[in-house]
């Protein structure tokens, strides 16, 4: 049961910045294509502010994931 909780930190680490990353690239990319606040925006522009804000936070948060997968193969392998 411990090697359940050893790398949970990590994982709550890069889940809070992939998350966090995803909805403010979403934010970004949804007021840059709705210029107008007081109207909802088409269906199109949620789904181009949604892929754009998924491959924002896919690029920011990459070096983190390959950090945490790093951390979970190291443990596999005996010293």
């Amino acid at each position: 049961m411990t090697k359940f909780y050893t790398s949970w930190d990590a994982f709550f680490a890069k889940t809070m910045a992939y998350t966090t990353a995803r909805v403010w690239g979403f934010l970004l990319f949804y007021d840059k294509l709705n210029p107008d606040p007081r109207r909802t925006a088409r269906p199109d522009y949620y789904i181009m502010a949604g892929l754009g804000g998924g491959f924002l936070a896919g690029v920011v948060t990459n070096p983190i994931d390959l950090v945490f997968t790093r951390m979970q193969v190291d443990e596999l392998y005996p010293e």
